[in-house]
């Protein structure tokens, strides 16, 4: 099932029917409506699958992205399609509070895959100078491994 969330409509989802139909989010019931409005997703969709739930929106920038949550409601990955990318910045409020301003990932560094875990935090993207990175952050945002292409 798919259940579009109109960006008209964002402040009112709390009690709509997506906020219904996801019953997996009991204790974060606003998680979803609230990272889609954090990130300003307009075209967003609510996806529920074998592990929790996805959601699907365009960025401002046009770039299309998807954000799987767990069935805990916590999210688990940020995916940039097509060679698009978000900055930084922009996923900051998303994340957990002990990895929101991990060891060498600055602002302006540009992700395209991004997962969140137990075990800490692992990104993709384009550094400051244009370079792709690959790297992996212990839980308390300290650097574990940093590669350049």
């Amino acid at each position: 099932m798919t259940t579009p969330i109109r960006a008209a409509a964002l402040a009112a989802l709390a009690t709509s029917s997506i906020a219904a139909a996801l019953p997996a989010f009991a204790q974060q019931p606003d998680r979803i409506e609230t990272d889609a409005a954090t990130l300003g997703l307009t075209e967003a969709e609510v996806r529920p699958d074998d592990w929790g739930h996805d959601l699907w929106g365009v960025l401002p920038s046009g770039d299309r992205v998807k954000l799987e949550y767990d069935r805990d409601g916590m999210l688990e990955e940020i995916d940039v399609d097509r060679g698009g990318s978000i900055a930084f910045a922009d996923l900051r409020p998303l994340l957990p509070q002990a990895v929101q301003a991990p060891e060498n990932l600055g602002d302006a560094m540009r992700i395209t895959s991004l997962e969140i875990d137990r075990d800490g935090l692992e990104a993709e993207g384009i550094d400051e100078n244009g370079r792709r990175f690959e790297a992996e952050w212990a839980p308390d945002g300290r650097l574990r491994d940093w590669d350049r292409d």
